[in-house]
Parts: structure tokens; sequence; C-alpha cells
């Protein structure tokens, strides 16, 4: 899957192929009451960081896969690469990967309470640069847009541009021990600013209404260690009030495409007029049910193949839960659906 561990306490060199493989799927675990023991440090070579005290408050579900096994496989036809994230709002992301670097262009996902879009990135967002060594940097500007329809009166439309200004260092390289283990790491620093713009449409013209600007500090530690292939951890850090806001790390190690691809699941379209769509990475043979906010089942339907369809044009709009099962009855898969 990767490149052969080096010792720790090593100033190691990340590529491409320290990047795990199509197939593989990732648990990233949360913690937003971080210990105080729980800081960046300081920059510079020869670092030890002790993040034992992290502690699991949510999880999120991360896939490698290609994009013509997501259910938009002609939405970037120039992507060789996709991801899936299982967390609010089922979201594929499209990148192009290569020996010098990968970059997303593109998603597909629900945006806040707007409901499903596909953003093209312009020019690209560049995740990683390779060989990602020591003292590496990079500036690049990116940006999106998106146009949310009639949700603001007296407008027809509304449009929204989200542009982000990212600066990435690598400012240190060192150890890093987690519950996992003890690894050697490089840390990217990633200064963020983004700037949301917002333009009203009346009688055909566009008109500005407003820009918020707010900029972000993330911390990146990767490593080139073979059982891991994708980022230790990360955190995002307010530079004005020197604190940790929160931190994701990988609690456990990535899962094969034989062992758990199986359940990563794609609903769409989510918020919905009536159809949703639920799409399984292989055939599945069990049971999906729909149940209101009281927990009352609303809709029981059998599943015997890679996917199935249900139509809830006759559910009032809000909130619904599904619940999908295998054939043993265990639930491996709990989302949301919004009915319009």
């Amino acid at each position: 899957m990767l490149l052969a561990f080096t010792g720790l306490n090593a100033q190691i060199t990340i590529t491409e192929n320290n990047l795990a493989d199509v197939g593989f799927t990732f648990t990233i675990s949360s913690d937003t009451t971080v210990s105080e023991s729980i800081v960046p440090g300081e920059a510079g070579a020869n670092k030890i960081w002790d993040f034992t005290s992290l502690q699991v408050e949510s999880n999120d579900e991360i896939a490698f896969m290609l994009p013509e096994w997501t259910p938009y496989p002609d939405a970037f036809p120039e992507a060789n690469f996709a991801a899936f994230s299982s967390g609010d709002g089922d979201a594929y992301a499209f990148f192009t990967r290569s020996d010098e670097e990968l970059a997303a262009i593109g998603l597909v996902g629900n945006y806040a309470d707007f409901g499903q879009f596909t953003v093209n990135l312009e020019p690209k967002d560049v995740y990683f640069d390779y060989p990602i060594q020591y003292l590496d940097s990079r500036e690049e500007t990116f940006y999106f847009e998106v146009n949310l329809g009639n949700i603001m009166d007296p407008f027809d439309s509304i449009r929204f541009k989200e542009t982000t200004h990212k600066i990435s260092t690598v400012d240190a390289w060192g150890s890093m021990e987690i519950v996992l283990g003890t690894y050697d790491v490089l840390r990217i620093k990633e200064e963020t600013v983004i700037t949301d713009s917002i333009w009203g449409k009346t009688f055909g013209f566009w008109t500005f209404l407003s820009a918020d600007t707010e900029p972000y500090t993330t911390y990146n530690w990767e490593t080139n260690d073979p059982t891991i292939g994708f980022t230790l951890v990360s955190m995002s850090y307010d530079e004005q009030s020197n604190t940790v806001e929160d931190v994701d790390f990988l609690n456990s190690l990535p899962v094969g495409v034989n062992d758990k691809l199986e359940t990563i699941v794609s609903v769409f379209p989510n918020p919905t007029n009536g159809i949703v769509r639920f799409k399984f990475t292989e055939i599945i043979n069990g049971e999906l049910s729909i149940y209101d906010s009281q927990s009352k089942m609303l809709i029981l339907k059998s599943i015997s193949s890679e996917k199935v369809e249900i139509d809830i044009t006759d559910l009032n709009s809000g909130l619904y839960f599904y619940n999908l099962k295998n054939a043993n009855g265990e639930t491996f898969k709990t989302g949301k659906l919004i009915r319009k």
C-alpha cells in the first residue's frame, strides 16, 4: 500500500505513495473539549507531541474510491480519485491525483441548509505538493460559486461565492504519540482566510449585498507509516486567543476494501422533493426503514441489490431518519432525510 516505514525521530519525506489506495476507509474521531496538554507547540526540528489524552466525542467515516464508484461519475470527467464523507450532508469530493500533487477540483454534497449542490473549485485546491519535506511552503487562492435560488425577498435569486486564500508551510518535524502508537511526522501549518460574498438578483441585475471574512489556522500532522495512509491528526487553532478549538484524529487503523467497503452508503438527493436513492458499493441484503422524529416507523423496504429507491412524496415537509440493516438484522448505517 505505502512506502517502507522509517525509524522514529527521523526527518521524513512524504510522497504520493504514502497516501492510501482506493478502497480504504478511515474512521476519524473528533475531540472538541481538548485537554490543556494538547497544544500545537513550537515550530522546528525533532519535536515531540504527546496527544494520547485525546477523547472520542464523535466519529466520521471517510472512504477513498474511484469517481465511477460514486453516484456522480460524470460530474468531474478529469477526476481520477474521489473521497466520500459520511458526516453531516453526505458529500463526495473529486480529485486529480498524481506523483506531483493531490488536488481537489470539486464536490457534490449538501451546502448548509440549502440542499444539494455540485461545486467546481477554481482553479483547484492543492492538498499536497509531492514530495512533502520540512520547510516546504505553498500559497494559493481558489473559489467556488453557487446559486441558492429564491431564498430571500425581494430578490429573485441569491448567489454565494466563497474565496479561500491559503498559505501552507511544513514548519516542524518530529514524533507524534496518539492512542494508535508513535509515528514519525511532518507538521503542516495552514493559515487560511475565507471570504464569503453574497449577491442578490432583481429585474435581471445583480446587487452586491455583503461580504464576511474570517481567518483560520489548522495544523496537520502527516506520517509515512505504511499502516496509516491518511492525515494522522488535524487541529483547528485560534491564533488570537491561543486556544485549540477542536482536534480530528485517527483512532483506528484504516480498513481495506474487503473488510468494510460494503458499509459505504450514498443517499441522494437529500433534501428531496420525493424520490430518494440509496446506493451501496456492493450488493446488500437487508432492509431500509424510515422513521419520523417520534421514532414511528413510516416505511419498511427490503434490499437485495446495490441500490434501492423509495418515494416519500406523501410525507410532510420536515426531518426524517433512515435505518439500514444487513441480513443479520444488524444496523450498519443511520442518517437524516429532509423532505422539502
